[in-house]
């Protein structure tokens, strides 16, 4: 009776050490899932923030070139009184 029971016991054993071997590859797999989703995260964080200064840049680029920083004849800041001869407000 007592040898069946070994048997038994062992047999247990081996079945909880393979339960273990699993519980635990599983663990791991999660583990790298999860740090694999944080890292897509991040990644994606950054390529919209890169995104949005690209679409920014572009902006700013498309303002400067629309506005007119070449005039023809010379002009005064906008913070000073009275224009002096020959010089006019730009606008």
């Amino acid at each position: 009776m007592k040898k069946v029971l070994d048997i038994e016991k062992s047999d247990i054993k081996v079945v909880l050490e393979e339960a273990e071997g699993t519980v635990e590859q599983e663990s791991k797999t999660l583990r790298v899932q999860l740090e694999l989703n944080q890292l897509k995260t991040e990644v994606d964080r950054k390529i919209a923030e890169k995104d949005e200064e690209d679409s920014m840049t572009v902006f700013q680029y498309a303002f400067i070139s629309s506005t007119d920083y070449a005039p023809s004849s010379p002009c005064r800041p906008p913070w000073r009184p009275r224009p002096g001869p020959g010089m006019r407000l730009c606008s």
